[in-house]
Order: C-alpha cells, then sequence, then structure tokens
C-alpha cells in the first residue's frame, strides 16, 4: 500500500480524466497513491478514510467551481484534517479575492489558471513536495 498520496478534484470527467493520467505520469513510483474526485464530497470523505489508514496527503489539485461544494470549502475541509497537505488550485473560473483570501491565510500554495501548462503543473508540484519525494 502507498504511503504517500496525492490527489485532484475536477468535477468535468475529461479533465479529470486527463489530470490522472499526468499525476501517475510523474509519480512513476509505487510510493505515492494518486486518486481524482469528481464529487468533492465523496473525495473529503475518501482522503478521511486514506488518512485513518495511514495515507498521508502530500499534495492536491483543486478546481474552485464545481457542484455541491466549491473548491475554497473543500480547501478549508482538507486543511481541517490534513493540515500538512499542499494544495494547488488549478481553475479557469474563480473568485480573486477567495483565492487571495485562502492564499493569505496560508491554506494555498500555489494558483495555476486553466488551460494549464504541464510544466508549470509539474514544477509547482515539484515545488510542495517534500524532499524525499521531488522527482527529478
Amino acid at each position: 500500500m502507498s504511503e504517500y498520496a496525492f490527489y485532484a478534484f475536477d468535477d468535468d470527467h475529461l479533465i479529470a480524466t486527463h489530470l490522472q493520467y499526468q499525476l501517475e505520469s510523474l509519480f512513476d513510483y509505487s510510493d505515492i497513491k494518486v486518486e481524482v474526485f469528481n464529487n468533492p464530497i465523496e473525495g473529503l470523505e475518501r482522503i478521511k478514510t486514506n488518512e485513518d489508514r495511514g495515507i498521508r496527503t502530500i499534495g492536491c489539485l483543486v478546481d474552485f467551481q464545481m457542484p455541491e461544494l466549491r473548491g475554497d470549502h473543500v480547501v478549508r475541509e482538507l486543511k481541517s484534517f490534513a493540515p500538512w497537505a499542499k494544495i494547488i488550485m488549478l481553475s479557469g473560473n474563480s473568485s480573486a479575492i477567495i483565492v487571495s483570501d485562502l492564499a493569505d491565510e496560508g491554506l494555498l500554495s500555489f494558483y495555476i489558471e486553466k488551460p494549464w501548462d504541464l510544466n508549470e503543473l509539474k514544477q509547482k508540484i515539484n515545488e510542495i513536495l517534500p524532499l524525499n519525494l521531488k522527482y527529478a
């Protein structure tokens, strides 16, 4: 079983599938579990379960505009039970004020606009990884 996990939230199935592929190719070793969620509420529950099983959340990509639970609420909830997790908001439709507030409160590591540049995404992810998990 993986010791660490990296997650992504996006309600668009095609984007979520694309993110999963990119993340899995980035983390080509077995000690980082990659999961992508279309439903933010189900995703948060799954992450809580994984944390209870000892799978440490190291990072998360979060879309802003999602049904049922907006991205800023996902960030706040995730940080309530995994405060060490580093979060990147990946969105094409967000509130600049809310994103700024998250960053000011130390809840958000980076913001990347959609459509994203793969090299920028990889660079930002590498910046938030713990030293022992950085890739070349």
